[in-house]
């Protein structure tokens, strides 16, 4: 699955599987409710958010179940930063992968009955640094080519 830059992206797999992926941008605020009829119009079985945010994540998953998105996975933490959330009407399993950073942007599922594995990852932009009041951390740059390089592995 691909997004292209805070738009909607239907992929069919398969030939019957429907799958969604959305930059939701900012966790969506108050836009959830007219995503949610989108999504409903859409109807996919699988669907991926990028930019989840801790704020609007109750409801953002309160929404999701009450459209029959059984399944969800969401590493987003507490905190207010870009996180990313699978769901799915099909059962799958989360599988957990330690990567070295970011870890809120990543999440990846298996679906059984598809024998396929889904990531669902929002790669920082150059200039989004993650430093500590101290100075300590990193550049985004570097965040970037680091989570490339998870997502290559996580390919072969």
């Amino acid at each position: 699955m691909t997004d292209q830059g805070g738009g909607a992206t239907m992929t069919k797999a398969d030939g019957e599987t429907r799958f969604l992926t959305w930059n939701i941008q900012s966790g969506g605020g108050s836009r959830v409710p007219q995503m949610m009829r989108e999504v409903d119009l859409l109807a996919p079985e699988i669907l991926a958010f990028t930019e989840v945010k801790s704020s609007n994540l109750a409801m953002l998953t309160n929404a999701l179940e009450a459209s029959g998105f059984d399944h969800i996975e969401t590493p987003c933490p507490e905190k207010e930063v870009n996180s990313v959330l699978l769901a799915s009407k099909i059962p799958f399993d989360a599988v957990k992968e330690e990567i070295t950073h970011d870890q809120e942007r990543w999440a990846s599922v298996y679906i059984p009955s598809l024998d396929l594995r889904v990531l669902c990852v929002h790669i920082p932009g150059a200039p989004d640094h993650k430093f500590d009041s101290e100075g300590r951390g990193m550049s985004g740059q570097k965040r970037k080519e680091l989570l490339w390089y998870e997502v290559t592995r996580y390919a072969t």
